[in-house]
């Protein structure tokens, strides 16, 4: 655990949000590439990143909010102080592809190739950022002392977020592996896919199907529960979103591939 990165005078400049901050500009500057690449303007992924970083911080916190309701109506104070923990990635992500795509619409781009061009360079920089999760011991995992590659989080000068000294699954670094794992599949998608959309579909549905997974290792609790005294077992809300996403790209894979090929029927031989 490495929390503290460097201090300018007496401000002490975390790790996590020094990776958190390169995860942004790594996947700003690939997307940039890889959309001149494809033919798109660079320029418009500049906005488009922009856009997304102040809805994702607004959509990360609204998330949060959600799932902690009754403590937040009764500390109403403590919505707009997010310094105190409670960002939720999902929430950012269908913040930022919600007002990514609105921007897309206003400028009549084409939104499903910027689509495809732009959600490779998420995995990539969420990798990066997931490592500073682990530096600074929050999004931590559950207990597990008999796992050889278990991690132990030392006292640290910085507020402690992890149980300090027992074994822990390092679901950081599990998450930062998948979402490298994705990036990749994603690139090797890239020249063999067979409609718009698809590639950003794809990255939609991995990386649900990696959050359902990898919330089975988390061992934080204040990221919200769904159902528990009802099921028996507890439902994180990440897990309950995720499944919804997964339905809706499995969705949009079937309208998206019917009308490609309606296009491609109705194209004059």
């Amino acid at each position: 655990m490495l929390p503290i990165a460097f201090r300018l005078g007496d401000l002490p400049i975390t790790v996590y949000g020094v990776l958190v901050a390169l995860g942004f500009f790594v996947a700003v500057r690939w997307a940039i590439g890889n959309a001149r690449r494809q033919g798109l303007s660079g320029a418009h992924v500049e906005w488009i990143a922009f856009i997304v970083i102040v809805a994702g911080v607004v959509g990360s916190r609204a998330l949060f909010v959600a799932t902690q309701l009754p403590h937040f109506m009764e500390n109403p104070g403590e919505i707009f102080q997010p310094q105190k923990g409670g960002l939720v990635f999902l929430g950012a992500l269908l913040a930022a592809v919600a007002a990514g795509a609105a921007y897309l619409r206003i400028r009549r781009l084409p939104l499903l190739r910027y689509v495809d061009a732009l959600l490779p360079g998420v995995a990539l920089g969420h990798a990066i950022g997931r490592l500073g999760c682990f530096a600074v011991g929050c999004c931590y995992g559950k207990p597990a002392p008999s796992l050889p590659w278990a991690v132990r989080f030392p006292v640290s000068e910085w507020e402690q977020i992890a149980p300090v000294g027992v074994p822990l699954h390092p679901v950081q670094l599990y998450a930062a592996g998948v979402n490298l794992a994705i990036f990749i599949a994603l690139l090797a998608l890239r020249d063999r896919r067979r409609f718009p959309g698809q590639i950003g579909l794809a990255y939609l549905a991995l990386y649900s199907v990696a959050r359902i997974l990898l919330e089975a290792f988390r061992g934080d609790g204040e990221r919200g529960f769904l159902w528990e005294q009802a099921l028996g077992q507890a439902v994180s809300t990440s897990q309950f979103t995720s499944a919804l996403v997964l339905l809706a790209t499995a969705v949009g894979y079937v309208v998206l591939r019917r009308r490609a090929r309606g296009a491609s029927d109705s194209t004059p031989a």
